[in-house]
């Protein structure tokens, strides 16, 4: 996308200041959006992150909905079930987990994150710290805050570097989670008319829901072999319940092609007469 150094472009992510989402849009905004001002809005969850650009507040938002090591991020596949925003980007980064606490204290009683940090981090918690009551909190850098507010007396927090450096906390511990390749993938959500430049010569990848109208035994074998018959590689396939009966499921999928190339589109019609199809969006394959 091409915007003049007037143009302020409104992301919407999980705040406060210092989480992960914020390293990626700062990372999208420097290799996608460079020509145009960045003003982040910092929001208390994923769903008000969707919520803020379907108002019209942001013009994009920024949501992890993948890690290596965790697997999917469950709310931002629902919600990108129930919206009408569709995918226009992704953002890879990888995940650096750093202990810190008030003025390096190192009389740790307990320790407070986000859930998925804290799992990250199971083996060095288990190891370095097997007493400490173990805390979560909305997201890593609202752990920092908690920390360096003091709200959690002889606590440390599980976060990023740069959240530690705003939060003014010191380190105790760096790189403590148990997979040094760790992986969150972050997607780019938006309207359609905030179209993003694309380069043909790029490889795209596509995300769509896959929601059975039949019930018949194979029926999943079915529906990935009309991808295979049209040599479609994918990259991730995900259940989530449907919500409306015990045992009924919605696929997501992700494949590597655009959706309006000939061999995507005739496999989508393929799975079409089995199933409904929603399409999430085409866009650039690791498209940093």
């Amino acid at each position: 996308m091409q915007e003049s150094n007037n143009t302020t472009i409104r992301i919407a992510i999980l705040g406060p200041e210092g989480t992960f989402s914020q390293d990626a849009a700062e990372k999208y905004h420097r290799n996608r959006l460079q020509n145009a001002k960045l003003e982040l809005l910092f929001k208390k969850s994923i769903f008000r992150a969707f919520k803020s650009v379907e108002d019209d507040e942001a013009n994009l938002g920024i949501v992890p909905v993948e890690n290596q090591i965790e697997g999917s991020i469950g709310a931002t596949l629902d919600k990108l079930y129930e919206s009408e925003l569709i995918i226009l980007g992704e953002v890879s980064l990888h995940i650096h987990h750093f202990l810190a606490a008030k003025d390096g204290a190192t009389d740790i009683k307990g320790i407070v994150s986000n859930s998925v940090a804290i799992a990250q981090c199971s083996e060095f918690l288990n190891k370095s710290y097997p007493d400490a009551d173990i805390t979560t909190a909305a997201s890593t850098a609202e752990a920092m805050r908690i920390i360096a507010e003091n709200k959690m007396p002889g606590f440390a927090a599980i976060g990023s570097k740069s959240a530690i450096k705003r939060y003014g906390l010191e380190i105790i511990a760096e790189n403590i989670e148990d997979n040094k390749v760790n992986i969150t993938n972050f997607i780019v959500i938006g309207k359609k008319s905030f179209g993003l430049q694309e380069n043909s010569l790029r490889k795209f990848k596509t995300s769509i829901s896959v929601k059975p109208s039949v019930d018949k035994p194979g029926l999943l074998c079915d529906i990935l072999y009309a991808l295979k018959k049209q040599s479609i590689n994918l990259t991730k396939i995900q259940s989530r319940p449907s919500g409306e009966k015990l045992g009924n499921y919605i696929f997501f999928i992700d494949l590597i092609g655009h959706a309006h190339d000939e061999n995507v589109a005739l496999a989508f019609r393929e799975i079409k007469d089995m199933a409904e199809v929603k399409i999430f969006g085409s866009y650039h394959y690791n498209g940093d």
